[in-house]
This record gives C-alpha cells, sequence and structure tokens, in this order.
C-alpha cells in the first residue's frame, strides 16, 4: 500500500503531494465522524429513554409508597367509619391515583399518566382493557416477570408496567366474599366488579404511561445534539485543512520553490541572486545554509579565476 502511494505521490510537485495526502485523509476524517455521531446518537437516545423510565420507576416507587401508607396509616384509623360510610380516600389503588393526578403539575410529569389496569376492579375507571388485559395475562404467566417496557401497538404512548398483587389479608376486607365486604362499598359500587380476589393473585397491573411526543421530542435533541456535533466537526477539520495547506503554501512550499528558482540561476552562472531568509525556521536555516554555500562557490570561483590570472602571468 505504501509502495503504491509512493509510486502515485513520487512525480508530483510537493504542494500537489500534501493536496493528495489532505484528500486522502478527508475520507477517512468523515467516515470516523459520521461513526462517532451515529454511535452519539444512540447513546443520546438511550440516555433520554433511560431518563424518562426512571422518572416513571420513580413516579411508580411513589405511589406504592401512597398505596402502603393509605393501607396502614390511613384505613385503620377509619375503619369504624366504613361500616356506615364508604370513603374511597381508604383505598390504596384510590389514593395513589389521586396523589398521581397532582404529581402532573408538576412539569417533569405532566404528560405522565398512572392507571392500575385492573382484570376486575372495584371501581370501573380502573377496569384494564385489551391491550392492558393482555399485560396481567403476561404477568400470571411468568411469576418472576417484574416489570414490562415498550410502546403500545398504536405506537403513541410508551409504557412501563409492574404486576399488581394481592399482598395483604386486609386487602380482602373489601375484595373477598361478597358477603364480608362493608355494605357502604356495595352500596356506591355495587356486587357486580371488585370481589373474590385471592390472596397472593395478580389483579391487574401498575402502568406508567408516557406520551410517544414526549419520547420524539427527547429523540429529537439528540438528533440535534448530533448534527450540531457533526457540523461542528466537520467545519472545524475543514477550517484546519485550509489552514494547514495555506500555512504550508506561505512557510513551505513558496520558500522552497523560491529557492529552487535561485538555485538553478546560480547553476546558470547568476551569482546576483540571492537566497532570502524569509522566517527564523527550518526553511529559514536551509536559505541560510544555500547562502553560506554561494558564497563559498563564489569565493572559490574567485581563486580560481586568480590562479589562473597568476599562470598567464
Amino acid at each position: 500500500m505504501l509502495n503504491r502511494l509512493d509510486a502515485l505521490l513520487g512525480h508530483l510537485q510537493l504542494s500537489s503531494k500534501f493536496k493528495v495526502i489532505f484528500l486522502l485523509v478527508i475520507p477517512i476524517f468523515l467516515i470516523a465522524i459520521l461513526v462517532t455521531g451515529v454511535f452519539l446518537n444512540g447513546i443520546l437516545r438511550s440516555s433520554y429513554k433511560s431518563e424518562v423510565t426512571g422518572k416513571a420507576l420513580l413516579a411508580m416507587e411513589t405511589m406504592n409508597s401512597v398505596r402502603d401508607y393509605t393501607s396502614e396509616q390511613v384505613r385503620p384509623q377509619l375503619v369504624d367509619r366504613l361500616k356506615s360510610e364508604f370513603l374511597p380516600e381508604t383505598v390504596p389503588a384510590y389514593s395513589a391515583t389521586e396523589v398521581f393526578k397532582n404529581l402532573t403539575t408538576h412539569p417533569d410529569y405532566e404528560n405522565f399518566n398512572y392507571k392500575e389496569a385492573t382484570l376486575n376492579p372495584t371501581n370501573p375507571r380502573d377496569q384494564a382493557d385489551e391491550f392492558e388485559t393482555e399485560l396481567v395475562q403476561q404477568f400470571r404467566q411468568e411469576d418472576d416477570l417484574e416489570q414490562l417496557s415498550d410502546f403500545r401497538p398504536s405506537g403513541d404512548t410508551f409504557y412501563i408496567a409492574h404486576p399488581l398483587k394481592v399482598s395483604r389479608e386486609s386487602c380482602l376486607e373489601c375484595h373477598g366474599a361478597v358477603s364480608d365486604a362493608p355494605q357502604s362499598l356495595i352500596d356506591k359500587y355495587g356486587r357486580d366488579g371488585g370481589f373474590n380476589w385471592e390472596l397472593n393473585e395478580i389483579v391487574g397491573a401498575q402502568i406508567v404511561y408516557v406520551p410517544a411526543t414526549e419520547m420524539e421530542q427527547q429523540t429529537q435533541r439528540a438528533i440535534q445534539v448530533t448534527s450540531g456535533f457533526v457540523v461542528a466537526v466537520l467545519v472545524a477539520m475543514v477550517t484546519t485543512v485550509i489552514l494547514v495547506n495555506l500555512s504550508l503554501q506561505r512557510y513551505v512550499i513558496r520558500p522552497v520553490k523560491q529557492m529552487a528558482r535561485s538555485a538553478e540561476a546560480i547553476s546558470m552562472g547568476d551569482l546576483d541572486v540571492e537566497f532570502r531568509k524569509r522566517y527564523d525556521d527550518e526553511v529559514g536555516n536551509l536559505a541560510e545554509a544555500f547562502s553560506r554555500m554561494k558564497m563559498s562557490l563564489v569565493m572559490a570561483m574567485r581563486r580560481l579565476k586568480d590562479q589562473d590570472k597568476d599562470q598567464d602571468q
């Protein structure tokens, strides 16, 4: 490869050699930048998705804390009133849903939505739709499955789902046999939904929804950042190539050409030509060395002339 490159560049002028080298190097840089941009874009997209997922998981853990607090702290204090009056605030699912509504007033969560999708709910608003029912069935079939996340088939919403399991005996006070349920609960919601649950049964799924537009916005930010990076690097690279080329022309190629012309003129007998030292660098030192060589040549020629005169006399 190097031999072919040498054969290609060997007959070219110095300036042409540098131009060819730049033309060979630029595509390599472009490919490297594009590959880096693709990887960076992927990393940013993954990072934004992880950020949204992290927010959703934090919100879900917060809702679980609300559920536990309602079940362990709020309900025991109001259990006597439940015999005559149904209080939805004592239901963990209700408390979690209402708290999440308040959470969505915060800018970071304004596009989020929370649902405890249940196959046999007490409150009709918690009824699982067809897609959510499939999630619940999947949790039931795979006991060790703790989380599902993806886009809904419609593609308009990203979701994160956890199984909703009957983990406390106290839950069966309202959701066990109809005959054991508080009359106030039956009076409000009837006898058709939310009963005959069993301990450790997966009855639904906790789901946090994020609109796809939110993910698209994050993706667009990733694309913008990546594009800005690629453009900035390209501009910097092109500018560098131009500056290097101009610098080579000014500080190397032109002085070398001038010295070549001067050397050729001296070889033809024109001893009045000078090697100009423009800059105090390696090329300037070379011009200075040529000047000393020229002086030595002039002195040698004068001695030869003087010897010829002496011999003639």
